[in-house]
């Protein structure tokens, strides 16, 4: 960076000032910095590699709270105070893990909402005060901003609204997604049963009452996959038929856990349609286009 170098001022140093500027590109450049590795943490937590993941991040962030401590206490510099306000920061961290972990006493519960404001107070001041005029006991006046300096302050304050938008929009519709991906194999296991089932009605001229003789014998309710908790049969008085998959509570998107599918025919199984269970449904959105059916109604 034009000026960071070579006039006091150095990146990683924590002896020198800097102003409210830098204190927000620097912020970003730890970001950036920081990104392979944060990208890198995530795939390794999507291939199941909790350890090196964990590992990982926990790196992370040691040297994201380091660097921010640094940066604290040189912005401290520059309003010509001690960096050891700093302790603020990490005081108000270390109670609110202990309260976490129940290793406050009652008496003393403020405690961490008191560090917690003072922490908010100090970082008000670290983000807007401005810095003495002229040299003070900690080093003389920053340089000028560079271009990249005031580059990096700004998308400092950008990118993360623009980012919350994004997240707000991304994180609905990737729930949407996954829900549709569960259910499509509540789709695909109670669509298993129609032609067992409708062999068996032609058979002996009724519905089966258990799906066991058609799904391994005794001892089985249906086909039970990764996200489907059981697949059941449904018989109405009027003769009509439905196959239930009932997804599971655990490890299920939480819009569809617990909730039903149904598959279903009213003229012996030579139509079939598919849709919300008639007992705690699914939410509609969360099919395909293809299984919304609602008339005629399941049994």
């Amino acid at each position: 960076m034009n000026g960071d170098s070579g006039a006091g001022i150095r990146f990683f140093s924590y002896s020198s000032r800097i102003g409210r500027l830098r204190y927000f590109a620097y912020g970003m450049g730890v970001f950036l910095l920081l990104l392979p590795a944060l990208v890198l943490t995530g795939a390794l937590w999507a291939l199941k590699m909790y350890f090196l993941a964990g590992v990982l991040g926990v790196a992370c962030y040691v040297f994201m709270f380091t660097m921010s401590f640094v940066f604290a206490v040189r912005r401290l510099h520059d309003m010509d105070a001690s960096g050891w306000w700093c302790l603020i920061i990490g005081a108000a961290l270390a109670s609110t893990l202990m309260k976490a972990m129940g290793l406050i006493p009652a008496n003393l519960f403020w405690l961490p909402g008191l560090l917690g404001l003072a922490d908010f107070v100090l970082v008000l001041i670290l983000l807007f005060k401005g810095g003495t005029q002229g040299d003070n006991r900690f080093g003389p006046v920053p340089p000028p901003n560079s271009t990249w300096v005031v580059v990096g302050a700004w998308s400092f304050l950008i990118v993360p609204f623009f980012g919350g938008i994004l997240a707000a929009i991304a994180i609905p519709a990737y729930q949407d997604y996954v829900a549709h991906s569960q259910t499509a194999e509540a789709i695909q296991l109670a669509g298993s049963a129609e032609a067992p089932a409708t062999r068996y009605f032609h058979d002996n001229k009724t519905w089966p009452t258990d799906l066991s003789p058609l799904f391994g014998g005794p001892g089985h309710t249906g086909p039970v996959g990764k996200f489907v908790e059981i697949v059941t049969p449904a018989t109405a008085v009027d003769g009509s038929f439905g196959v239930v998959a009932t997804m599971k509570n655990e490890g299920v998107n939480r819009f569809i856990a617990g909730k039903s599918v149904e598959l279903w025919t009213k003229d012996g199984g030579n139509t079939w349609y598919c849709g919300p269970a008639s007992s705690n449904p699914v939410d509609p959105k969360f099919l395909p286009r293809t299984c919304r059916d609602s008339d005629p109604s399941p049994p």
